[in-house]
């Protein structure tokens, strides 16, 4: 089996994704709009490495950038403002990862024995202290997870 690096495989789904848009926007009937007009991407993570992406994404022609994904809101207004002003829109941000892919944790429904309450805020179970000694255990230093 050979070695795929990371780097490789980025590289090459980009040129496929750049190789379906092409197909997929050359139809005998003329240009096609819709969905095959751009690709668009949204990054989790966007400090250091995911910030590099972001400047990778907005130099190929065809793909925006449309959701950024990061629990450090402070970062935000810094990759926007690179996304509109290379880019041209722009993007939708997200603290969770959950609400990006509109997922709702209080209005989704588990069966688990007995009624538990998600407070989104604290990301804790409401009046439940054995429910939230299960989102955590203890951490052998120095990994600690805050």
């Amino acid at each position: 089996m050979t070695s795929y690096s990371r780097r490789k495989f980025l590289g090459h789904a980009a040129a496929a994704g750049v190789a379906t848009f092409t197909i997929a926007g050359t139809k005998s009937s003329g240009k096609v709009l819709g969905a095959n007009e751009a690709i668009r991407v949204g990054v989790a993570g966007i400090r250091g490495r995911g910030g590099d992406h972001i400047k990778e994404f907005l130099q190929i022609p065809g793909v925006q950038v449309t959701h950024l994904v990061d629990p450090d809101r402070r970062l935000f207004a810094k990759r926007v403002e690179q996304i509109k002003s290379k880019g041209g829109n722009t993007p939708k941000c997200f603290k969770e990862m959950l609400l990006g892919l509109g997922v709702k944790l209080e209005s989704t429904t588990f069966r688990l024995g007995r009624p538990l309450k998600l407070d989104p805020q604290t990301e804790k179970f409401i009046g439940d202290p054995e429910a939230n000694r299960l989102l955590t255990r203890q951490y052998r230093k120095p990994f600690v997870v805050l």
